[in-house]
């Protein structure tokens, strides 16, 4: 960045190519106070470019804060180690549900707005839609999926894995975002061509990336 309005002789420079040297505030005002030092008393620096540089310069190092902050939090994920989860109870980005001895595992779901109908499909490992629940409206924020297990065909769904579905409209038949998340404790940790996965105590696998949310399991608790 090239600051205009300081005599030929004391033209002050900076450079983006440099490397080695970073700009810091105090690099910033000291520039600024030379500028104004040395400007031409009959030709004085433009008002509104100094507060463009000003505001220019405000916005970089505030971006620089964030780049700084994300740098931090991917470092804190980085060192975290998998093997810590082991026996911990763990909320994760998901839909599937497990039913284990005529019991499912806990699936919520989340509403981004306040839903005048609500749809839940259930799917099996093959992807026919099993069981259907009809909840009417519901309000925005966190639900849990209660299923009892009972299938289309009036049958009971047998243990094994199943996919959760949410179909969700507003009062004007507009589809409104939805998120569901699994809660189950961790059972192993293995390294996969994807990363590192996580099995749960309900059969499910999820990427360690996934995870919301640590806690101790309920049984240690």
């Amino acid at each position: 960045m090239t600051i205009s309005g300081v005599s030929s002789s004391q033209d002050i420079t900076t450079s983006s190519t440099q490397s080695s040297t970073t700009f810091s505030e105090v690099d910033y005002m000291i520039l600024l106070a030379a500028e104004l030092q040395y400007q031409d008393p009959t030709d004085p620096m433009d008002t509104d470019k100094l507060t463009e540089q000003t505001c220019m310069f405000s916005q970089l190092d505030e971006l620089q804060s964030i780049n700084s902050q994300i740098g931090d939090l991917g470092e804190a994920l980085n060192r975290t180690d998998p093997v810590s989860y082991l026996g911990r109870e763990v909320e994760v980005e998901g839909d599937t549900m497990v039913m284990k001895d005529g019991e499912p595992s806990e699936v919520t779901m989340y509403l981004a707005e306040d839903a005048d109908s609500v749809i839940i499909d259930i799917y099996d490992s093959q992807g026919n839609i099993v069981a259907m629940q009809n909840l009417g409206s519901m309000s925005v924020g966190f639900e849990q999926i209660e299923w009892d297990g009972t299938l289309l065909t009036g049958e009971t769904a047998e243990d094994g894995t199943y996919t959760i579905g949410v179909r969700a409209l507003d009062e004007n038949g507009q589809s409104i975002e939805t998120a569901t998340t699994i809660k189950d404790t961790v059972v192993s940790v293995a390294n996969s061509s994807n990363g590192t996965v996580l099995t749960l105590g309900g059969g499910a696998v999820v990427d360690f990336t996934d995870v919301i949310s640590v806690s101790v399991a309920e049984e240690e608790a």
